[in-house]
């Protein structure tokens, strides 16, 4: 549909590899560190 109007996405868009193992043990555990170190707005702050 984009290339029909001459609109492409960025060269390095179509590079982009992303492989799902869905079978390792890890795959559904988030591995980000929690705290509020660690997110842009603490829960709860409208950031008003």
């Amino acid at each position: 549909m984009c290339g029909a109007r001459g609109i492409h996405p960025a060269q390095w868009n179509d590079q982009i590899y992303v492989m799902h193992d869905f079978m390792h043990p890890l795959y559904c555990r988030n591995v980000m560190p929690s705290g509020e170190k660690y997110t842009q707005l603490p829960a709860g702050d409208s950031g008003r």
